[in-house]
């Protein structure tokens, strides 16, 4: 019988949940989709937020509620390696939800770190979601959500 080692594991794990450069741009789209005039200093923070909150409501039909928090705690864990601020996040008892937690937590950081951290985590997200339900369910969840969504980030 054929027995994975350590490094074996972890290197399948990290092709399965890693957010390729396609995933980072599809996520930039969105935030700077979800952008207006009216967002102040933060500006990526709002749009992340409103991004975060369309698609955990459609999630949340889908999955429940719970467990889209799960799949962005899980996102979030996946994404603290590059942003170390994202570790405290979950570690913290508190009625907020996830985001609510990041958006507290990013403001102890530079915007522009923070904002980074929004797109890594969503495009993350993203990536969770095609590995358990297939790029074109993810897509297509997407395209309800944002239907303007352009053709160049569906997959080919």
């Amino acid at each position: 019988m054929f027995r994975r080692t350590e490094l074996q594991s972890r290197t399948l794990a990290r092709d399965v949940t890693s957010a390729t450069p396609a995933l980072h741009a599809l996520a930039r789209w969105l935030v700077t989709s979800e952008m207006t005039p009216d967002d102040g200093p933060l500006v990526g923070a709002a749009a992340a937020g409103r991004v975060f909150d369309k698609l955990s409501q459609r999630l949340d039909q889908l999955i429940t509620p719970v467990g889209s928090e799960a799949l962005l705690r899980r996102a979030a864990h996946l994404s603290r390696g590059e942003f170390p601020f994202l570790d405290g996040v979950q570690a913290a008892p508190s009625s907020d939800t996830l985001f609510v937690a990041m958006r507290k937590t990013a403001a102890l950081v530079a915007p522009g770190q923070a904002d980074a951290a929004f797109v890594l985590v969503l495009a993350t997200l993203v990536g969770l979601l095609e590995s358990f339900i297939g790029k074109d369910l993810t897509f297509r969840l997407l395209r309800d959500v944002w239907p303007e969504l352009p053709m160049s980030h569906l997959p080919t």
